[in-house]
């Protein structure tokens, strides 16, 4: 049978492999190399006042993250409101813009799978940006982002 390269390292190494236990984080093994899962959640009201374009700054990734998945959920923001994912070096590098005229939920997965895996080389800001239409008041932008980083998970 062939293996990948994390089976044929976790077979020459009987170590079991342990990730400190806090909140946010489990024990993933990806690649080539052992991993912690992190979650990054924000959430956003809408004043009324986002026209087409305006970007929201939602949180950052750190450097040295791989990005494994992104999700935008939203209340309805009005007709011809749409949101994208990204960041200052391409504004829909993680979700094309989409319609959230009503209630929606977009993955990154299912609008640019390219982008998984996408490694940041410094810590980076991720912005929800707007289009269509100016945004209705009191509703709610959230984004969840799924992110592996390196090298913290030691021998028992």
């Amino acid at each position: 049978m062939a293996k990948s390269t994390l089976v044929t390292a976790i077979d020459a190494n009987s170590a079991t492999f342990v990730a400190s236990s806090s909140t946010g984080k489990s024990t993933t093994f990806l690649g080539s190399a052992n991993a912690v899962t992190y979650t990054a959640y924000a959430t956003y009201t809408t004043s009324g006042s986002e026209s087409a374009g305006t970007d929201i700054e939602m949180f950052a990734i750190p450097d040295d993250a791989h990005v494994m998945e992104m999700r935008v959920t939203s209340t309805a923001l009005g007709s011809g409101a749409t949101l994208q994912v990204g960041d200052s070096g391409d504004n829909d590098r993680f979700i094309d813009a989409t319609s959230h005229a009503s209630a929606a939920s977009t993955t990154m997965s299912a609008t640019n799978p390219q982008s998984i895996g996408y490694k940041f080389t410094s810590a980076t800001d991720i912005v929800v940006r707007t289009a269509g239409a100016t945004l209705a008041g009191s509703q709610t932008i959230n984004l969840y982002a799924s992110f592996i980083m390196p090298g913290n998970i030691r021998p028992k």
